[in-house]
C-alpha cells in the first residue's frame, strides 16, 4: 500500500540571509518538538513527518525522491504519490516567492514560472492529484495506519506570496501545472517564531521543529513581525496553544486554488472581492493542465 507522508522543505538560505533570526529545521519534523524544553516551546505545525534543506527548485524535486523515509514509516524512499502534504518554504513578496535563494533575478511569478515546468512536474510527480487509500504514520509515527486521504495539498509557506491578484494568478497558475492538488499561500506575513533548539538527529546541529504562523498582517518588517510574536507569546498557555493561526490551509489569510480557480479568499482581503477569481481559459491553461515528461522512453503524465 502506498504511504501518504508531510514533508516540510526549507530554502537553504533562510538561517543566514541579512541576519535573518532563524534555526534549521528539524529533519524528524514535528517529532523535534517532544525534544524541546521548556513545554512552552514544544509547540509547532503538528504531523510534519519529514524536514530537509533545498537549494533550487530543480534540486527539490531531487530531494523528494532521495530522501530516506525512517523505518518506522516503511523506510526506504519516497515513491511518487506518497507525498499527501508538501510545504515549500522560503521568503516571499506580493505574488512572488522565492524557492531559488533571495536574489530578485531568480524569483517566481506568474509571468516567469514557465521557465520551471520540468521542475513543477517534477514536484508534482511526488504528490498525488486523487484521493487515495494509503497508510498514514500515528501521531508518535510509531506504526501506519490505513485511511482514505485526499488529494495533496502544496502549500507555499513564504510571507505575502498570495496577496492581490497577482498572488491570485500565481496560485492559479500552479494549480494548473499540479491539477487535482490544492495549492495554499498566504497574503500576510507568515511569522516563524525563534523557538528554543533541540539538535537534528541527523546532522547533529542546532533546529527546530517546524513552525510557522500567520501574523494578520500584510508586509511586515523583521521588528514588527518579532514585536507581533511577543505580544502572542505573553498570554500563550498550553490551553491556548491550539487556537494559534498556523500557517495551513485552515490559517485565517490562506487563500487556496484547485485547477486554476481560486477556492478560498483569505480573511484580508475578503472585503476586496465579492466573489473568488474566475479560472484561467485559454491556450495558458490548456497547455499546462497535463503535463507531460519523457521518462524511460514511456510518457509520464501528471494525474
Amino acid at each position: 500500500m502506498t504511504r501518504a507522508l508531510n514533508i516540510w522543505a526549507w530554502q537553504s538560505d533562510l538561517p543566514d540571509i541579512r541576519g535573518f533570526s532563524r534555526s534549521p529545521v528539524c529533519s524528524d519534523g514535528s517529532a523535534a518538538s517532544r525534544r524541546s524544553l521548556p513545554r512552552i516551546d514544544r509547540i509547532g505545525n503538528t504531523d510534519w513527518h519529514i524536514a530537509f534543506p533545498y537549494v533550487h527548485l530543480g534540486d527539490l524535486g531531487d530531494k523528494l525522491r532521495s530522501v530516506v523515509v525512517p523505518d518506522s514509516m516503511g523506510g526506504g524512499n519516497l515513491q511518487p504519490g506518497e507525498v499527501e502534504n508538501l510545504a515549500i518554504d522560503c521568503h516571499g513578496t506580493d505574488g512572488v516567492f522565492f524557492p531559488n535563494g533571495l536574489v530578485r533575478e531568480l524569483g517566481v511569478d506568474a509571468e516567469n514560472m514557465h521557465l520551471f515546468d520540468q521542475d513543477w512536474l517534477s514536484i508534482g510527480l511526488m504528490t498525488s492529484g486523487q484521493p487515495r487509500q494509503a497508510a498514514v504514520p500515528s501521531s508518535d509515527g510509531s506504526s501506519m495506519n490505513p485511511q482514505m486521504v485526499p488529494a495533496s495539498t502544496i502549500m507555499l509557506v513564504a510571507c505575502n506570496t498570495a496577496s492581490g491578484r497577482r498572488g491570485s494568478r500565481l496560485l492559479q497558475q500552479l494549480s494548473n501545472r499540479w491539477p487535482g492538488r490544492q495549492v495554499v499561500g498566504f497574503s500576510t506575513t507568515t511569522v516563524f517564531p525563534h523557538l528554543n533548539q533541540t539538535t537534528d538527529l541527523i546532522t547533529g546541529e542546532a533546529c527546530t521543529a517546524p513552525f510557522g504562523l500567520d501574523s494578520g498582517g500584510h508586509g511586515l518588517t523583521g521588528a514588527e513581525a518579532n514585536a507581533w510574536w511577543s505580544s502572542v507569546r505573553e498570554g500563550l498557555t498550553s490551553e491556548t496553544e491550539s487556537s494559534l493561526p498556523y500557517v495551513d490551509q485552515s490559517a485565517p489569510n490562506a487563500k487556496i486554488a484547485r485547477d486554476g480557480q481560486i477556492t478560498q479568499v483569505p480573511a484580508n482581503e475578503a472585503g476586496r472581492h465579492s466573489r473568488v477569481d474566475a479560472p484561467l481559459r485559454g491556450p495558458e491553461r490548456g497547455n499546462l493542465a497535463r503535463p507531460v515528461l519523457a521518462t524511460n522512453s514511456r510518457r509520464t503524465v501528471l494525474g
